[in-house]
């Protein structure tokens, strides 16, 4: 009983040190110290202050900073948040695109199963004392859905089946199907237009972020030449 219980005390402590951060880890006092737990379990505060501006102490020369125009520009769109705001937007609307497309994307999914049983019988009808089969299945499926609405799909599904009974015609025995379909919408979703609606409205959307890029950048270098 206390092999269990000290087996049981030896994971959670492998568990709470695998689970805390390499910083916390590197950081905290030794064990068993009383803030040890307190310093590995306790959430980590952000930082006070405020990091400094990007690359402002590379053009310091002897206590004074020196810029060009050049540079003092790169260090205002460098250091500019509403910049790197609309960056990250036409970023983002550059991968809703993507996510646009992907409904029409296709997909490729298979399937294998394999199941034996073993049981004793207490009728001869079964074909043996103690009767033992073996099943395999395995399926095959392919979609894709087209622009117009127009959804494609063929799927293939082979099964084979032993057996040690006497009574089986063929042993093993196979079976496999073959489905297609195609499906068109006749009312909703039916054509160009709905399917390609998600497309247009994120092409619409990484034009206009981009332009809000290009006018908050060239507002910012127009500060700078100005100033």
């Amino acid at each position: 009983m206390r092999r269990s219980i000290y087996s049981l005390v030896g994971l959670c402590f492998i568990l709470i040190l695998g689970l805390a951060p390499k910083t916390a880890r590197a950081q905290s006092s030794p064990f068993p110290s009383p803030k040890w737990f307190e310093e590995v379990v306790k959430r980590p505060l952000p930082a006070s202050q405020v990091p400094g501006p990007d690359h402002l102490r590379d053009y310091v020369v002897e206590g004074k900073l020196r810029l060009t125009l050049e540079q003092a520009i790169q260090l205002a769109l460098a250091n500019n948040t509403a910049v790197r705001m609309d960056e990250l937007s036409y970023q983002s609307a550059g991968f809703s695109i993507l996510s646009a497309h992907s409904a029409f994307d296709p997909t490729f999914t298979s399937n294998f199963n394999a199941t034996r049983s073993t049981s004793p019988q207490s009728t001869q009808l079964a074909g043996a004392q103690t009767l033992s089969s073996l099943s395999h299945s395995m399926s095959m499926n392919y979609n894709e859905k087209f622009q117009t609405g127009t959804s494609f799909s063929v799927g293939l599904s082979t099964s084979r089946n032993s057996s040690n009974s006497t009574f089986s015609t063929f042993n093993p025995s196979y079976s496999s199907a073959l489905n297609f379909s195609i499906t068109q919408p006749l009312l909703r979703d039916r054509g160009l237009f709905p399917n390609r609606a998600p497309i247009l409205i994120a092409q619409r959307t990484i034009t206009q972020s981009r332009d809000t890029f290009e006018i908050q950048v060239n507002n910012i270098i127009q500060q700078v030449v100005a100033a």
